[in-house]
């Protein structure tokens, strides 16, 4: 009998203790999501898998860092006790980094920039800013009206090609007019590097 009781409580302990091994592609930029409360989450694929979602569990042992796009392995396992309703059943730890790999343009994406110079001439307007969403979109503000172009990413993802931008239709004076027709025709339908020096982003001709 005792040895039966030994083997009972060895398999309990397996299904307790059991572990699945998971591949983790993860995103350069995290994205806002809503958990308990607001929070950013990251944006992964998993292996095998052709979409990108949301993940809103913590890993424990890594820290992502902006700018980085990550391959990583972690350990899967079901937490023991009682489980709050609003709390994930599973713990996920680190177990090594694959691959860890710069890609900077997601340095500056999801942040509002304010344009200081166009084609070599300071501007004096802070009504022109621009954000480079993580999405695949440009938005911000011309000077008179809201604007959104479509990009995507090449050449090792430090250079851009944009699209035809949509915006509102407002009128202001004329001063302001010529800016934002100069600004949009040097964003929209173009091939442009991008450079990123400290708290400086230089759009270039492709």
């Amino acid at each position: 009998m005792k040895s039966i009781y030994i083997l009972t409580l060895m398999l309990v302990t397996s299904v307790i203790y059991c572990q699945e091994t998971i591949i983790l592609q993860i995103k350069a930029n995290t994205k806002p999501c809503q958990g308990i409360a607001p929070m950013e989450c990251l944006q992964v694929k998993f292996q095998n898998s052709t979409d990108w979602e949301l993940f809103y569990s913590a890993i424990e042992g890594f820290q992502h860092e902006k700018g980085f796009e990550y391959v990583i392995e972690i350990n899967k396992s079901k937490k023991e006790g009682t489980i709050p309703a609003d709390a994930s059943a599973y713990r996920y730890q680190l177990k090594r980094i694959i691959s860890k790999k710069l890609v900077p343009i997601s340095q500056i994406q999801d942040t509002k920039m304010v344009l200081t110079h166009l084609n070599g001439e300071k501007t004096d307007s802070n009504s022109v800013y621009i954000t480079i969403d993580s999405n695949g979109t440009i938005h911000g503000k011309s000077g008179c009206n809201q604007f959104s172009i479509p990009f995507s990413v090449y050449t090792n993802k430090t250079c851009i090609k944009t699209g035809s931008g949509m915006g509102t239709l407002m009128a202001c004076d004329e001063k302001n007019m010529r800016l934002e027709n100069r600004f949009l025709n040097t964003l929209q339908n173009k091939k442009i590097r991008i450079k990123h020096n400290g708290n400086t982003v230089s759009f270039k001709n492709g």
